[in-house]
């Protein structure tokens, strides 16, 4: 995959020497020093115009050099250096700004590695740049939007890793612009794209199945209410049924009791009050069975109406997958799939979430070491992953997997919430 470091070797020895003199000058401290130098300056002119009204010698005013002098001067003696060293000069500058930043042992990271997470930090510094969006994406977006080039354009940033991220920025941004190609894999060539009519149409088709998941996930919602209805008539069934026996016991135990006249009479009532509970028990029993039959018999009209539905929704879901299936395998060779993912893109991602999931694929796989191209995997985790940002405002996650050099798309997560910006 290309880098920040493609574009660096394309630079001019005058491009070189001015961006290793700026990460040499542009500093809090560089700053300081320069009003420093500036302020005593002021001092000795207004010492100069007291004493000159008393004696006739002067102060020698020092030079108060600018940061754009000492930049030009330093601009000079590296001059005659050469490319190679200027180079890894610039490397090391971009490795310490990165560390003062809490990258660990920058200078250690492969150049893969090293120019993601530059871009990364870099992006950070621009309110204007998504920090979902794919990194060559965001390098191009970096170019585009940084408008701090000269050393004066630094001088409003006093916290430090602002500064740092802000001359990240700078860098990126000139690389980009050495590099002079584009970086991005382009939007056209993704497999999902599409132009003209074939635009039109896939959009319908697109709304269409929108309209069949809202449809069956209505029917299912009500297809859970009446079969909840049912269970609940069912379990009162069973209940009125349990007191029917336990009544039907207390009757005939109360047939068998025998005594006094007057304990007779207190049999009798009782006996009569009990068949009397018995027959709203075995009335309530038949009213929860019709409740029951008809629940039932709803239910059955319900998915009777919608099969055909469900039917037209499995074929389009069916016919999307097969689509996408058949055009990632040609485009990404690299890149394996677990059972389900596609499924899942096909049914829940519109068009231009797709276009931007693409783009991340063609990036995953371009990259020598995918493994560490945004998010590596951690001691508490076995994957790794990366985010999409879509034109629609939403931004997504893929968690992968990297083996022999293969990647294993092991989930496609499309964020709840809209996300704009950052």
């Amino acid at each position: 995959m290309v880098t920040i470091f493609d574009g660096i070797e394309k630079m001019t020895k005058e491009q070189l020497c001015y961006e290793v003199a700026l990460f040499e000058h542009i500093t809090i401290s560089g700053y300081a020093k320069a009003a420093a130098g500036k302020a005593k300056q002021t001092s000795v002119r207004l010492a100069n115009r007291v004493t000159g009204l008393f004696a006739k010698k002067q102060f020698t005013e020092p030079e108060a050099l600018s940061l754009s002098g000492q930049i030009a001067i330093s601009k000079e003696s590296l001059m005659l250096k050469d490319e190679e060293e200027l180079k890894s000069l610039l490397k090391g500058n971009l490795c310490g700004r990165l560390e003062s930043l809490g990258v660990k042992d920058a200078a250690e990271l492969p150049k893969e590695r090293l120019s993601a997470l530059i871009i990364m930090k870099a992006g950070e510094a621009l309110e204007e740049v998504p920090d979902t969006a794919m990194l060559l994406r965001k390098a191009e977006l970096i170019a585009d939007k940084n408008k701090r080039q000269e050393p004066e354009d630094f001088e409003d940033t006093v916290l430090p890793a602002k500064l740092d991220k802000e001359l990240l920025a700078h860098v990126t941004a000139a690389a980009v612009r050495a590099y002079d190609e584009k970086l991005a894999p382009l939007l056209k060539d993704m497999p999902s794209y599409r132009a003209g009519e074939e635009f039109f149409r896939y959009l319908d088709e697109e709304e269409r199945l929108k309209a069949l998941l809202a449809d069956s996930a209505e029917w299912k919602n009500e297809r859970t209410s009446l079969q909840n209805a049912a269970e609940r008539c069912m379990d009162s069934m069973r209940t009125k049924e349990s007191e029917k026996r336990s009544l039907e016991e207390k009757e005939e135990a109360l047939r068998k009791k025998e005594g006094s006249p007057a304990e007779r009479d207190t049999y009798e009532s009782m006996l009569a009050e009990t068949r009397s509970l018995m027959e709203d028990c075995a009335r309530r029993q038949k009213e929860f069975e019709e409740e029951y039959q008809a629940k039932k018999e709803e239910l059955r009209r319900l998915e009777q109406k919608n099969t055909e539905g469900e039917q037209e929704l499995m074929k389009l879901l069916a016919s999307r997958t097969k689509s996408l299936t058949d055009a990632w395998r040609e485009a990404y060779p690299r890149c394996d799939f677990r059972n389900g993912v596609i499924e899942s893109a096909a049914r829940e991602l519109c068009y231009d979430e797709l276009i931007a999931l693409e783009e991340a694929f063609a990036e995953l796989s371009l990259a020598e070491n995918a493994e560490n191209l945004d998010e590596p995997a951690t001691k508490d985790q076995n994957y790794c992953s990366c985010t999409f940002f879509a034109q629609t405002g939403y931004a997504g996650r893929i968690a992968y997997h990297v083996k022999e050099g293969r990647i294993l798309i092991l989930q496609i997560q499309k964020s709840h919430g809209r996300k704009t910006g950052r």
